[in-house]
């Protein structure tokens, strides 16, 4: 054994790894998927992870960006992605930002706002499908619905919790 294959990696090392390791099961996950415009899907992961970095959120934001998706649009679940070796604050917050077939609007936004790094990734997602470049790729009916629902959901999310005054 040599010496670099027996050092632990730093906690720097260990944090990147987390989104290398997110990144990698997103975009196998994802792969074949298109958005509602025709487009690959994992780009809008990406937009939202990238945007994320750029504002210097931590690492476990930016994997749970890249995750945000995975469990409710592909046949990954939680328990595979802690199996692949993703820490528990990432585990929670995809945990809550994942929508329940059948879950109210207001019960999936309460939960989303309990949680911070959830709550970061929503509105970032919201922020990148609301994008005048992609809302002009849809039609004009999808545009006016994606339009309303995300703002009822910015309203929603911004909402005090219990508590907060």
């Amino acid at each position: 054994m040599t010496e670099t294959t027996a050092r632990p990696m730093s906690d720097h090392e260990q944090a990147g790894e987390i989104v290398r390791r997110a990144r990698r099961i997103a975009i196998v996950a994802h792969a074949g998927q298109k958005d509602r415009a025709g487009l690959c899907y994992i780009d809008h992961p990406r937009r939202v992870a990238t945007a994320l970095g750029h504002m210097g959120w931590r690492d476990e934001v930016i994997a749970v960006a890249w995750l945000h998706d995975v469990v409710e649009d592909t046949p990954v679940t939680l328990g595979v992605l802690g199996w692949l070796g993703m820490p528990q604050v990432v585990l929670d917050a995809v945990a809550a930002i994942t929508h329940h077939r059948g879950e109210t609007n207001r019960t999936y936004w309460e939960r989303v706002r309990e949680n911070p790094l959830a709550l970061t990734v929503k509105l970032a997602d919201i922020a990148d499908n609301t994008r005048p470049k992609r809302l002009a790729l849809l039609n004009e009916e999808t545009r006016v619905r994606l339009i309303a629902k995300y703002t009822r959901a910015v309203a929603a999310l911004s909402e005090p919790t219990e508590g907060e005054s």
